[in-house]
């Protein structure tokens, strides 16, 4: 059990570690010119639209400086963008359904241990009436074993009883 989970653990840091790499590459890939050191993970320009949404200043309107690029440029560039959007968005909502799932795993172990409590406590119940029914079994047995006791002279007298007329009944009939 404990291989199998350090196999499961080895395998999800190599493909998070693949991920990274990939990431590194995309980020690599659409970027130019210097890395923003407030954002070292990112990977985008400093004049990125995204890093300047990011920071806070959508509240001017910012538009892509376009100048000195053929329209083929143009193009790639916005597919770029477009692409990493939707690959984030994508991504996003894969988290948000995880999260989703994840609630909902909660509450059906928080449903199972309620079933537990409630089987528990129904256990405890019944060795507690197990306890007291052998309790008085017990009890019982040992007034049947008095009874039997005081029985045993009983039937010592009477068996002297009879060995008495039966001698007197042979000496005198005899």
């Amino acid at each position: 059990a404990v291989v199998s989970t350090q196999s499961g653990h080895y395998g999800r840091v190599v493909s998070r570690t693949e991920s990274i790499k990939e990431q590194k590459q995309r980020r690599d890939q659409f970027s130019s010119g210097s890395i923003s050191s407030a954002y070292p993970g990112d990977g985008f320009p400093e004049q990125s639209l995204l890093l300047q949404s990011e920071q806070g200043n959508s509240s001017r309107d910012t538009m892509l400086d376009f100048s000195g690029m053929d329209q083929n440029q143009q193009l790639s560039l916005i597919d770029n963008q477009d692409t990493y959007l939707q690959e984030r968005e994508r991504n996003i909502k894969t988290i948000y359904s995880k999260i989703e799932e994840l609630g909902s795993m909660m509450g059906r172990l928080s449903q199972m241990i309620a079933n537990q409590g409630e089987t528990i406590s129904l256990l405890d119940t019944n060795v507690t009436d197990i306890q007291t029914n052998v309790d008085a079994a017990h009890s019982e047995l040992l007034k049947y074993f008095q009874s039997i006791s005081s029985n045993r002279w009983l039937m010592f007298k009477v068996f002297g009883i009879l060995i008495v007329f039966f001698i007197i009944f042979v000496v005198f009939m005899a």
